[in-house]
């Protein structure tokens, strides 16, 4: 997702699915579900950091700007608080623990 400048922005066990085929469980595969709160991200080449960018809120999305602090309590990132701002993708890997 990060690749693809995405950031979920609601990592938690909840919404992860784990597919395991085959022989002694050779073929896993992960995947990552609820979408809902995912923003794209902004690369910030000054600060080094990507911002999720601010939706149309016309359009009946929510705003994801770097302000919003979104997703599930107990797995969302402290820096995510931060009113500067917080980097998405570095927050999403920080709810997998």
């Amino acid at each position: 997702m990060h690749a693809l400048d995405l950031a979920h922005r609601d990592v938690k066990p909840e919404n992860v699915l784990v597919d395991v085929r085959g022989e002694a469980f050779r073929d896993v595969r992960v995947k990552v579900c609820d979408l809902g709160l995912s923003a794209p991200l902004r690369r910030r080449k000054d600060l080094g950091l990507s911002a999720p960018l601010r939706r149309r809120k016309d359009a009946g999305e929510a705003a994801a700007s770097p302000d919003c602090c979104c997703g599930s309590m107990g797995f969302f990132a402290p820096d995510m608080l931060d009113p500067a701002g917080y980097d998405g993708a570095r927050a999403d890997v920080w709810s997998l623990g």
